[in-house]
């Protein structure tokens, strides 16, 4: 009798052993997805890609900036790809992902060489953005900087 109890607490072990690698396994492949997103966006944002922009921001976004304007969307993709903003240089640092469910939250430090309106700029803020995975893929809902 203790040799089949033994036996099944290790196959138990076992199998909740090869449940959690094959979660962490998924959350590894999740964090991948959502990097390679960030680094899309980047691009995007620098070369003003209107068609990448869409794709990228789920039609919910709420995209705060430092200076507590609050734009959707529509406003932050005109903004970038009718040149409003543009960059010139975007430099992502110290960012770290964390998957929870189907969401992400994304920390990072943002640095660029800018023109908004008209007046060149450098901003240098932090970040926080959730992104959702979705049908299409992972896409932007929340973006704040302060």
């Amino acid at each position: 009798m203790k040799r089949r109890t033994l036996g099944l607490a290790m196959a138990a072990a076992t199998i909740t052993g090869l449940a959690m690698t094959n979660k962490a396994l998924a959350q590894t492949d999740d964090t991948a997805a959502v990097a390679a997103q960030l680094e899309k966006l980047r691009q995007a944002m620098l070369t003003r890609d209107k068609a990448a922009l869409e794709s990228l921001m789920a039609d919910e976004l709420t995209y705060g900036h430092s200076d507590r304007r609050v734009m959707n969307k529509t406003e932050i993709i005109d903004a970038i790809s009718t040149g409003k903003s543009q960059f010139s240089t975007i430099t992502i640092s110290d960012q770290t992902i964390r998957i929870v469910g189907d969401l992400a939250i994304v920390r990072h430090r943002f640095e660029a060489d800018a023109v908004s309106n008209g007046k060149p700029g450098h901003p240098d803020i932090r970040i926080i953005e959730v992104w959702q995975k979705r049908p299409g893929g992972w896409q932007m809902l929340v973006r704040q900087a302060h």
